[in-house]
C-alpha cells in the first residue's frame, strides 16, 4: 500500500504537492481523494513495485512516499522524510491527517482541479455539449438528461474522461469544503 506525493518546500499552489500511494484498497481511495482536493497524488507505476522501485519513482518525480505497509518502514534505505505511515484507516480520515501531518493549505478553488482516474489536468475551456458529445464518442456515455441543462463539461488531458458539474461534483465540493475546514 504505497503513495508517491510530491511535496515541494516552496509555494505549494504555485507546482501543487505531489504525493505517491501504493495502491492498495487500504490507501487507494487516499489517492482519490488527494486529487480532488487538488494534489498531485500518482500511484506506482507498476502493480506490485519492489521497495527499491519505489525509491528510484521517489528520487526520478521528487515525491514523498505515503503507505499503510509498516514492514516498508523496515527498510533502511528510505529515509524518514520519503515515506510517511498513514494511521487512519477509512479515507476521509487519511485525508485530514496527511493535511494536517504536512500542513498543506488547501483552497476551495483547487477543489476538482485534477483527474480522480489518472491524476491528470483539465483543458483550461470548457467544452460545449456539442464538444463533450463528440469527445465522449466511443469511450464514455453523457447521461442523456444532461442534454436539456446548460452544462459545462472538462476534459482530462491525459486518460480524456468527461467531467460535469452535477449533483456529485457539487456533493463533493461540500464534502471536501468540510474534510479540508474550507469556510464558504
Amino acid at each position: 500500500p504505497y503513495m508517491l506525493v510530491k511535496y515541494p518546500i516552496c509555494s505549494l499552489f504555485v507546482k501543487a504537492a505531489r504525493f505517491d500511494v501504493n495502491k492498495t484498497q487500504q490507501i487507494e481511495g487516499l489517492a482519490k481523494h488527494l486529487r480532488c482536493v487538488g494534489l498531485d497524488a500518482a500511484t506506482p507505476s507498476c502493480r506490485k513495485p519492489q521497495p527499491r522501485e519505489l525509491l528510484d519513482q521517489i528520487y526520478k518525480e521528487g515525491r514523498i512516499l505515503l503507505t499503510r505497509d509498516a514492514k516498508l518502514i523496515k527498510y533502511q534505505y528510505l529515509a524518514t522524510n520519503q515515506v510517511y505511515r498513514v494511521k487512519s484507516l477509512l479515507k476521509h480520515d487519511q485525508l485530514a491527517e496527511v493535511i494536517d501531518t504536512f500542513q498543506l493549505k488547501i483552497s476551495e478553488d483547487r477543489l476538482m482541479s485534477r483527474c480522480t482516474k489518472c491524476n491528470g489536468s483539465f483543458i483550461q475551456k470548457p467544452l460545449t455539449l456539442e464538444e463533450a458529445i463528440e469527445a465522449s464518442k466511443g469511450f464514455q456515455v453523457i447521461p442523456s438528461c444532461l442534454f436539456n441543462r446548460n452544462m459545462e463539461f472538462w476534459k482530462c488531458t491525459d486518460c480524456n474522461q468527461l467531467y460535469w458539474e452535477g449533483t456529485q461534483y457539487h456533493n463533493a465540493v461540500q464534502k471536501f469544503m468540510s474534510v479540508c475546514n474550507i469556510s464558504e
